[in-house]
């Protein structure tokens, strides 16, 4: 928007001032008030506002007005002005140059082009490292004698580029060898022999996944304390019935489970029925359970309210 759009029209006056409001008031007391202040908060509000976020904006000068200033030909506007005034510096600081006094800060990003430069004028100490790239360099302008003992190291090398023929007689030594290099294809059948193993030289690191097989284990290998925490689980199931011990809650139930153990926590989940009616009553029926203990042998069932209808469980133990 304009700065001229920002006026308050006689229409504005008229349509949002107390002279639009009937001349007897009908309203709440706080509608009442609200006609008084129509027209500065609808109107007057949002146009000064608008008018101020205008003027702050990087466009307000564009939008004010100037009157004649002599010297200034053609500026109707402030930032027209501002911007006849800069071309008026450039060019009255450029005729006026002394030799050597345009320092590196006075030029502008850019201003230095090619055809700026003498010839040789770049000389090496001007040169950042690393500024002078693959394509600045003309075909075959790296010659053998360019290159510093040991530049080529090997990052500059291509993968591949080292064949057989390039390396001496003897040139691959162990300390050359990365571990891990010298894999099954690259060893003579039979090669490796019992006596070349160092003892304890096959580590867990050294086998593949799934190298260690079943008939690679001796009988009764695996022992209980070479098995982690939780890798053995046990799946039990159990009923529980319809008969509850207590008169209030919390009701019990105690059903024998083979096998279970007192320190087991098990993931306990309900076995629903096939039978779509008998399923519904389990499953409303299974929210009254809410603890199950384990014991040697047997667990304990707490409910909030006796269950009429019998009901599978499942129990996952992981030791």
């Amino acid at each position: 928007m304009g700065l001229n759009d920002y006026k308050i029209s006689g229409t504005d006056i008229t349509g949002h001032g107390v002279q639009s409001a009937p001349d007897k008031l009908t309203g709440t007391a706080a509608e009442n008030k609200a006609v008084f202040d129509r027209l500065i908060s609808e109107i007057v509000k949002a146009r000064l506002n608008g008018l101020i976020d205008e003027l702050l904006g990087s466009g307000g000068a564009s939008g004010i007005g100037l009157a004649s200033v002599p010297g200034l030909t053609g500026a109707e506007t402030v930032q027209e002005a501002l911007e006849s005034i800069e071309q008026q510096l450039q060019e009255m600081t450029q005729g006026a140059v002394a030799d050597a006094s345009i320092t590196a800060a006075k030029l502008a990003s850019g201003a230095v082009t090619a055809e700026k430069l003498a010839p040789e004028a770049v000389e090496t100490e001007a040169i950042l490292d690393e500024a002078v790239t693959e394509d600045k360099l003309a075909a075959d302008a790296v010659t053998s004698e360019k290159l510093a003992s040991g530049a080529v190291g090997t990052a500059a090398l291509l993968d591949g580029a080292v064949t057989a023929a390039k390396l001496a007689a003897d040139a691959v030594t162990t300390e050359k060898l990365a571990d891990g290099s010298v894999g099954t294809a690259q060893l003579d059948l039979l090669s490796v022999t019992g006596d070349r193993l160092a003892s304890g030289a096959v580590t867990a690191a050294k086998l593949s996944p799934g190298a260690v097989t079943a008939e690679k284990l001796a009988s009764g290998a695996v022992t209980g304390d070479k098995l982690a925490s939780g890798a053995v689980s046990t799946r039990y199931t159990a009923q529980i019935g319809t008969v509850w011990t207590g008169s209030e809650a919390p009701y019990t139930q105690e059903i024998a489970v083979s096998g279970i153990t007192a320190t087991d926590r098990p993931i306990v989940d309900l076995l629903p029925s096939d039978t779509w009616s008998t399923a519904e009553t389990q499953i409303e029926e299974y929210g009254y359970i809410y603890r199950i203990e384990t014991g040697a042998g047997k667990i304990t069932v707490y409910a909030a309210e006796p269950t009429t209808v019998a009901m599978d469980i499942q129990m996952e133990v992981l030791r």
